[in-house]
């Protein structure tokens, strides 16, 4: 599975913690070849996802994540 470049200004322990955690569960859902749009937010219990869709993100939220 491809990922793209990251723009996280977190950890390099919590980016791949985040990144193991979502690519099990894409996989989980069958998600192997598509575009997909997955939001995720820290917790102490570790990450979490909030919305997950076999889709590129929507709206501005690329524009906002560059220029972030």
């Amino acid at each position: 599975m491809s990922r793209p470049p990251s723009t996280s200004r977190r950890a390099p322990e919590q980016h791949t913690a985040v990144s193991a955690y979502v690519t099990r569960v894409l996989e989980a859902f069958g998600f192997h070849d598509c575009p997909s749009h997955t939001e995720v937010v820290l917790t102490r219990r570790g990450p979490r996802i909030i919305e997950m869709h076999n889709r590129i993100a929507g709206g501005a939220i690329i524009d906002l994540v560059c220029r972030s």
